[in-house]
């Protein structure tokens, strides 16, 4: 997928993103039928996994493959994964997670999420020890400040891009489930987490670090 062709479809697609149903469907996340199918002791494989490695930095992708949102996401924008956030071992010694959604920045137990979820997959971010210093400042630096959800389509050209030291300025972020990533990531990795994109879905996160464990209906396998 090209993230930054998901939005050059014209004005029909603005339009649709900025109506009120658009943002209710998001917001509710409305599901066909049948009850989310990711096998929920799978957790465990999740757990040991960080567990072993706690001090690398994880994102999460996943799907709710029945609810509207992600099907009218993948008709109208070519994407697969619907969400993705921050995987992290808490205080308890479990999984939480931080991602943004149309309230803002929330904090789950792991948990909660995979109830509502019948793929998922764990990401581990291709970070040197000195990238993941400045990595985890911005995070920090983002998590404290307050974040408002919005869905765009020209990243590039927004003063939190353009002004690459805006994170420190700022108190208050806009940004979208998978650009929360983005924003902390950009310029410390790979060319898919380069300066300069329109777009940043759930795909990108993806394909821009090291899978680490997955589970699909059509792989039970794993």
């Amino acid at each position: 997928m090209s993230g930054c062709k998901l939005f050059h479809t014209g004005w029909w697609l603005e339009w649709l993103l900025a109506t009120r149903l658009w943002k209710s469907i998001v917001r509710m996340k409305p599901r066909l039928w049948g009850y989310p199918k990711f096998p929920l002791e799978r957790y465990f494989i999740i757990r040991e996994i960080i567990r072993d490695s706690p001090n690398e930095v994880y994102c999460f992708v996943g799907v709710d493959n029945a609810s509207i949102s992600t099907k009218l996401q993948r008709k109208v924008f070519h994407v697969y994964w619907a969400h993705s956030g921050f995987v992290y071992l808490d205080e308890d010694d479990e999984l939480s997670i931080r991602h943004v959604r149309w309230y803002g920045l929330l904090n789950w137990k792991l948990l909660k999420y995979l109830r509502e979820c019948d793929e998922f997959a764990l990401i581990r971010l291709p970070l040197n020890e000195k990238e993941k210093l400045l990595f985890n400042k911005k995070l920090n630096k983002v998590n404290e400040s307050k974040i408002v959800y919005a869905l765009r389509d020209s990243l590039h050209i927004l003063p939190q891009y353009t002004d690459k030291d805006f994170w420190l300025k700022s108190d208050m972020f806009v940004l979208y489930c998978s650009e929360y990533q983005y924003f902390v990531g950009q310029g410390l990795m790979n060319s898919v987490w380069d300066y300069g994109r329109d777009r940043f879905a759930p795909d990108d996160v993806y394909k821009g670090g090291e899978v680490v464990w997955e589970f699909k209906k059509r792989d039970s396998r794993k």
